[in-house]
């Protein structure tokens, strides 16, 4: 499987001769101990972005800084390892008059991708990575869950009874459409690949219509993971302190549920799976880079 570490910003370090004039014009790469000015900074140093737009900024959003105030329109051109993935709308930017930073816009092809390398020059080179996700709100390595040591991914191989393939950050990724999925799924088993220090998560959209359904790890296609649903207000990723956790879990969004997930109508959650132990001090299952798990999907009338 890919898996999709964080690309940290870069700096080209090659030895040249100063410039000769101003660093608004200048495009020298940066002296190999320190910067020049212009250009000073390009980040954040992994942003993502939607798949199929047009003229987007990324959700950091992605930005170039100057080293002072630009005293003119400043253009920073900003370039593409792989434009036919991510594009850079307009070859760069142009930061206004009196301002030192400004976002950069960019296009994305259709289909999920590793991380893109975009190099930003102005006086100084520097590198940041753009990745198309799911739906634009996913970041590979995020570490803003609630388990020590865990960070997000993104996307993964997986396994359902119709043949699907590989999951991004949406339920209806695996289960084909939103929550609670295709109905003859109900009895099936699935399996969610995730890394040995990482967690997936699964947006869930309730709409309008009570469902329920159960799901129970099956070691016949996999290794037992610990799953959670938590709230929208808590986020992606949180397991310890979302509305429940577990290895078994009963999720339903029908009134007087007895589910341990609870779940209200119209509403927006999140599934987590990962391979954590239940227990403190969390230490991961899997003893390889990654692990698939195991699971079988019924449907849940209580």
């Amino acid at each position: 499987m890919r898996n999709f570490a964080a690309i940290t910003a870069m700096a080209c370090l090659i030895c040249c001769w100063p410039a000769r004039h101003g660093w608004g014009q200048t495009t020298d790469p940066v002296f190999a101990n320190s910067f020049e000015s212009g250009l000073i900074a390009f980040g954040p140093a992994l942003s993502g972005v939607a798949p199929g737009t047009v003229d987007a900024t990324t959700d950091g959003p992605l930005q170039v800084t100057l080293s002072q105030a630009a005293a003119a329109p400043t253009f920073v051109t900003v370039t593409s390892t792989q434009p036919s993935v991510i594009s850079v709308s307009g070859g760069g930017v142009t930061v206004p008059t009196g301002q030192t930073s400004a976002a950069i816009q960019v296009g994305s092809a259709t289909v999920g991708s590793a991380p893109v390398t975009l190099w930003a020059k102005l006086g100084n080179t520097v590198g940041a990575a753009v990745q198309i996700v799911g739906d634009g709100s996913c970041i590979e390595g995020d570490s803003s869950g609630d388990v020590p040591g865990y960070t997000r991914q993104c996307s993964g191989q997986a396994t359902d009874y119709k043949g699907v393939t590989s999951w991004d950050n949406t339920y209806a990724s695996l289960f084909e459409a939103d929550w609670p999925g295709v109905a003859n799924q109900s009895g099936h088993a699935f399996t969610i690949t995730v890394n040995a220090t990482q967690y997936g998560s699964f947006k869930i959209l309730t709409g309008s219509t009570q469902a329920g359904i159960s799901i129970h790890p099956n070691n016949t296609f996999g290794d037992t993971g610990l799953a959670s649903v938590s709230t929208e207000a808590q986020g992606p990723g949180v397991f310890l302190g979302a509305i429940c956790h577990g290895s078994d879990l009963s999720i339903s969004s029908k009134a007087s549920t007895a589910a341990l997930c609870k779940l209200q109508l119209h509403s927006t959650y999140y599934l987590n799976v990962s391979m954590a132990s239940v227990f403190p001090p969390y230490e991961t299952t899997c003893g390889t880079d990654a692990c698939t798990t195991g699971w079988t999907l019924n449907q849940y009338d209580n």
